[in-house]
């Protein structure tokens, strides 16, 4: 069997040493060696080339991690900036809101002034009251009657906006002051004030149909009742003269002021007068003092507005209290 022998001469101790192998273990031997040098090029390789890429992963992902910080950065930059608009924009909703809330008293009170100029009628009937003072009228002067109202409204109702109603609500008002410049001595005979002094006063009983507390029927109350203490000081709404003082088993001691041709004012159930048959009075005097006289069952005053001898709800001439403040907001809660 044919062999292989390797030789090696050693200088250092002058002699040569050999090995030898079988010619079939040298070539496998061979082959392995040369297999084992190809396997370790080629995972020496792959490692450089993984760390290769290793190394680019490396430097994409830092790049990554600088886009992406500034894009929180951005991101919440943005966010102040929304927070700010959505702060903007709550403080334009209060704004928008208060708008509305201050155009709608506007409103309120502008249907208040032309009801007091005469301008328009829309009362409305309050029902079911609490009440104080009951009686059935007895004097053609005192009837009760029916109050006007508007004729329905025909068509679909449009959207206004803000602007609009502020122009629409700006017009109307300047034609009122106008109307107010032109008929200053008139106004001063029309009834605008709550006929009473002080705070300490409450809406007993409104305009409307109620039950009469003494015959529990239905009846129409052609006026409001004013609650408070006893001998409250009552005052004249407006300029006029006094044209009837009296007292009645219905009404008990009464006054009745004629303001102009076409409008007057009863008191009832009062404690004493102030004023006699005659006199001439003029806005915020003295007329008298609150009482319980006459069919009632409280301290209070039966207060009633007509117009051409028609009643009228009192509460639309009205322009120095608000009914839903001061001592009158409970009562007037209760009514709504």
């Amino acid at each position: 069997m044919s062999r292989i022998s390797l030789f090696w001469y050693s200088p250092k101790i002058k002699t040569y040493k050999y090995l030898s192998f079988k010619r079939s273990l040298a070539l496998t031997s061979a082959a392995f060696i040369s297999l084992l040098l190809i396997l370790c090029c080629y995972f020496s390789y792959q490692s450089l080339n993984m760390q290769n890429k290793l190394a680019q992963l490396k430097t994409s992902n830092k790049e990554l991690v600088k886009k992406n910080q500034k894009k929180e950065h951005k991101i919440q930059e943005i966010q102040k900036k929304l927070s700010a608009k959505k702060d903007t924009v709550e403080q334009l909703n209060q704004k928008c809101a208060h708008f509305q809330d201050q155009l709608g008293k506007i409103k309120k009170m502008e249907t208040k002034i032309r009801h007091y100029l005469g301008l328009y009628s829309d009362d409305k009937k309050i029902k079911d009251h609490s009440h104080q003072g009951g009686f059935q009228e007895f004097n053609p002067d005192f009837q009760d009657y029916s109050p006007n109202s508007r004729p329905p409204f025909q068509g679909k109702p449009t959207k206004v906006s803000l602007r609009q109603k502020y122009q629409i609500l700006s017009n109307s008002l300047e034609q009122i002051s106008q109307y107010l410049v032109e008929k200053k001595k008139i106004l001063k005979k029309i009834p605008s004030i709550l006929p009473v002094i002080g705070e300490d006063v409450w809406l007993s009983c409104g305009y409307g149909w109620r039950n009469n507390p003494f015959t529990s029927k239905k009846e129409f109350h052609a006026a409001i009742d004013i609650a408070g203490r006893l001998k409250t000081p009552l005052i004249a709404p407006a300029d006029g003269k006094v044209i009837d003082t009296g007292r009645n088993k219905i009404w008990g001691k009464y006054i009745k002021i004629q303001h102009d041709q076409s409008i007057s004012t009863a008191y009832g159930h009062l404690y004493s007068f102030e004023v006699s048959e005659g006199q001439e009075v003029k806005r915020r005097d003295v007329i008298g003092y609150m009482g319980s006289t006459g069919h009632s069952t409280g301290t209070h005053v039966h207060y009633k507005v007509l117009r051409n001898n028609k009643a009228i709800n009192p509460k639309q001439f009205v322009l120095d209290r608000d009914f839903n403040s001061l001592s009158l907001k409970e009562q007037y809660e209760k009514e709504k």
